[in-house]
């Protein structure tokens, strides 16, 4: 069948959830439970990224104020509690991921989304 052809030789590894590749995916990982296990059945077992059992589970890491508020950029920032950095002053670079986390050529700590150079300057329209 059209099925098999496409996918029969692709093995178990087929479906095997993908990794974590973002430093915001890995600092998530098992820190929520699954709902499918919770249903009864998870196809990814122990190889799943969200947690089966209450050991498993991991505190969540505070990431506000880790990235700059569009809103604020724009001018049109409403929310008087708001979790994103309204302004280089305020952004916080996060967790440090454990090295054998971090992908080769990036440093432990990465705050992201700027530049190189980037001065500490806000840029207000």
């Amino acid at each position: 069948s059209f099925g098999m052809a496409m996918f029969g030789d692709m093995g178990a590894s087929a479906m095997d959830p993908p990794p974590p590749t973002t430093r915001v995916a890995k600092q998530l990982a098992k820190t929520r439970f699954c709902k499918h296990f919770q249903r009864g059945f998870c196809r990814y077992q122990d190889k799943c990224c969200y947690a089966h059992f209450a050991e498993e589970l991991m505190p969540r890491p505070n990431l506000s104020k880790t990235k700059i508020c569009v809103g604020f950029l724009t001018g049109t920032c409403r929310n008087g509690d708001c979790s994103y950095a309204h302004g280089l002053t305020e952004l916080r670079q996060g967790l440090e991921m454990p090295e054998a986390l971090t992908p080769p050529g990036m440093s432990p700590v990465d705050p992201g989304g700027f530049m190189p150079g980037m001065s500490g300057e806000v840029f207000t329209p």
